[in-house]
């Protein structure tokens, strides 16, 4: 039996009139009026579900009832849905795809994420115990949380690559400038180099240089330490001061003076 079925709500009560349907005999007959709580029953085909004698609804599923003023659904399926407020006390979801998503607040306790595409994200504060970055951009600066350059606290790495520290250990070797090994590098161009094998300072190859080797031994243009044994393979011109009392030393003379710059003593050539 199909047709309009007049019912209306009376507080927390459903009252339903002039319903049709079939008792356990199937015969025909009319309810005249039916007073239901907490329940209500209506069927997807059009019709009028069974009832019988005594006016009860007896082995129907009910899929949703009303229970002072709340409707309660057992199970739901919407193809489509405008949900303006929505509260879900506990929700599991299977599979979930969110084209674009706005979250004021989210606190996830434990998640395994696979694989994350992030295009432009503004993390304010994150905590991150353990991580892996294959990749990091910087986009101005990093620092540690007490850096300050005027009481000279902390570290910092600027993107325009220049970096403070207040102490580095450095395991291998340190390159500068045109320098990327112990080698020196072409003439005409200059560096620095800082590693196992001792320091160079210029280029050798421009003659104006400077070298310490491992072993302690010093090389540059004019002189030459080898095993504590220095030697000067060009000219020799020292003064212990400009005027006044001094030593004078060149290739072929020693000479002191007094405070009141006289000669007193001459040792090499006289002449």
């Amino acid at each position: 039996m199909g047709g309009f079925v007049p019912w209306f709500c009376s507080g927390d009560k459903l009252r339903v009139f002039n319903v049709t349907g079939f008792d356990n005999n199937l015969v025909v007959f009319t309810i005249t009026s039916l007073f239901g709580s907490n329940f209500f029953y209506t069927d997807r085909q059009g019709y009028t579900p069974g009832i019988s004698a005594s006016s009860k609804i007896a082995k129907i599923a009910v899929p949703f009832i009303v229970d002072s003023g709340v409707v309660y659904v057992d199970t739901a399926m919407i193809k489509d849905a405008t949900i303006t407020n929505a509260k879900i006390a506990n929700l599991a979801v299977d599979n979930a795809k969110i084209a674009d998503a706005t979250i004021t607040g989210g606190k996830i306790a434990n998640a395994t994420i696979t694989g994350s595409l992030i295009a432009n994200s503004t993390i304010t504060g994150a905590l991150i115990q353990d991580s892996t970055i294959t990749t990091a951009k910087v986009a101005d600066t990093l620092q540690s949380t007490n850096y300050n350059a005027e009481t000279r606290t902390g570290w910092q790495i600027n993107k325009a690559g220049t970096a403070t520290f207040n102490q580095v250990s450095v395991r291998g070797s340190i390159a500068g400038v045109d320098f990327t090994s112990y080698n020196w590098p072409t003439a005409g161009t200059y560096g620095f180099y800082l590693g196992a094998e001792g320091l160079r300072l210029g280029n050798l190859n421009n003659n104006k240089y400077f070298q310490v080797t491992h072993d302690g031994n010093v090389t540059a243009p004019g002189l030459t330490i080898n095993n504590g044994a220095a030697t000067f393979p060009g000219s020799l011109n020292v003064k212990s001061a400009e005027s006044g009392a001094r030593m004078e030393i060149t290739n072929s003379t020693i000479k002191v003076y007094d405070s009141a710059g006289t000669l007193r003593v001459q040792i090499g050539d006289l002449a």
